[in-house]
């Protein structure tokens, strides 16, 4: 946040942008999710390799074709739908034969992949719907909201703890 503020003190062309308070839900939700993604990401690498959740996030850009087209009414080109299929067998060819799961750690990083696919869509909306957004202003406005969430997260999750005992 400090940075924005910075960004905004020497940029005299661009200025945050007022939001009403009935129009603050949506970047609450965005910081939600920014928090959770990280939660759940950090969670999930108890139980799975770090190779493993790699490739799984290389789903994300599909998931977001997927959401965008079934919940905003996007449409891709095929050729753009095909363009996603060489860096997810890439990415899994990479690591093939060096990744662990397990059933718990596979559902956490599913869900984390969901949440990152969401958050894109998400702040894809703010930065060109209603809001529009400056990309500065949306981190400005966000990152306040996710620092107290994900410091919230890590104090539930057991991570702040087993972080200070080191």
């Amino acid at each position: 946040m400090l940075g924005s503020q910075i960004y905004f003190f020497f940029n005299t062309s661009t200025k945050p942008k007022y939001i009403e308070g009935s129009k603050r839900h949506p970047i609450f939700i965005f910081s939600f999710f920014f928090a959770m993604n990280i939660a759940i990401g950090n969670m999930s690498l108890r139980w799975v390799s770090v190779n493993f959740n790699q490739v799984m996030r290389a789903l994300v850009p599909a998931i977001v074709m997927a959401i965008s087209m079934l919940f905003l009414g996007k449409n891709y080109s095929s050729s753009r739908k095909w363009a996603v299929l060489p860096i997810i067998l890439g990415v899994a060819l990479t690591f093939y034969g060096d990744m662990h799961f397990t059933a718990i750690g596979s559902f956490y990083t599913i869900l984390c992949v969901l949440l990152a696919a969401a958050k894109a869509v998400m702040s894809g909306e703010l930065l060109t719907g209603d809001l529009k957004l400056h990309p500065i202003d949306l981190v400005n406005k966000m990152c306040p909201l996710a620092l107290v969430q994900t410091v919230f997260l890590s104090i539930i999750t057991g991570e702040a703890m087993e972080i200070a005992s080191r």
